[in-house]
C-alpha cells in the first residue's frame, strides 16, 4: 500500500541524486541523503543542457524562461496570440510554495502521530489497565506483576 509507494519514491530520489551527483555510492545510502556535492550537481546539469542542445535541432528546441511569460511558448507551439493566455505565467515552484508544501507535509505527519498516540494512550490503555481481565493470551504482564506486588505487601 502506502509504504510501498514511499519506498519507491525514496529509491527514485536516491537514483536521481546518484545520477545528478555522478556518485553511485548514493544508491546504497538510506534516507536522508547525505550532503551532496553542489559543484558536481551543477556541472552535471550544465552538461545535460549542453548535450540536449547538441542533439536537438535548434528549430525544435525552446530554451524557455518563465520570466518571459506565455508569448515565447505560444510562438514556439504555433499558437495564435489571440488564443495565448493573457494572465501571468504560474509560479508554483517558488521558494515560498516549496516551504509551504514542506511545512504542510510535516504538519500532516505530526497530526497523524498525535492521533495514534491519542488512540493508543487515551482510548486503548485506559480500557486495558483497569480491566486486567484474562484474554485469549492470558492476563497481561503488567497486571500479573502488580498483583504479585500486592500479595507480597500483605
Amino acid at each position: 500500500g502506502f509504504l510501498r509507494h514511499v519506498n519507491q519514491l525514496a529509491t527514485y530520489l536516491r537514483w536521481l541524486s546518484a545520477q545528478v551527483n555522478r556518485d553511485k555510492e548514493l544508491l546504497s545510502n538510506r534516507m536522508p541523503i547525505p550532503n551532496l556535492n553542489k559543484e558536481r550537481a551543477m556541472n552535471t546539469y550544465l552538461e545535460h543542457n549542453r548535450r540536449v542542445k547538441e542533439i536537438i535541432p535548434a528549430e525544435r528546441l525552446l530554451e524557455f524562461n518563465i520570466e518571459h511569460g506565455w508569448d515565447p511558448l505560444c510562438e514556439f507551439l504555433d499558437i495564435d496570440k489571440a488564443h495565448c493566455p493573457k494572465d501571468d505565467f504560474p509560479k508554483t515552484n517558488s521558494a515560498t510554495s516549496v516551504k509551504a508544501q514542506a511545512t504542510s507535509a510535516s504538519i500532516i505527519v505530526i497530526t497523524g502521530c498525535v492521533f495514534i498516540f491519542y488512540i493508543l494512550f487515551g482510548k486503548i490503555l485506559p480500557w486495558i489497565i483497569p480491566s486486567c481481565r484474562k484474554t485469549r493470551l492470558g492476563t497481561p504482564l503488567f497486571c500479573r506483576s502488580s498483583r504479585l506486588l500486592n500479595k507480597k505487601s500483605f
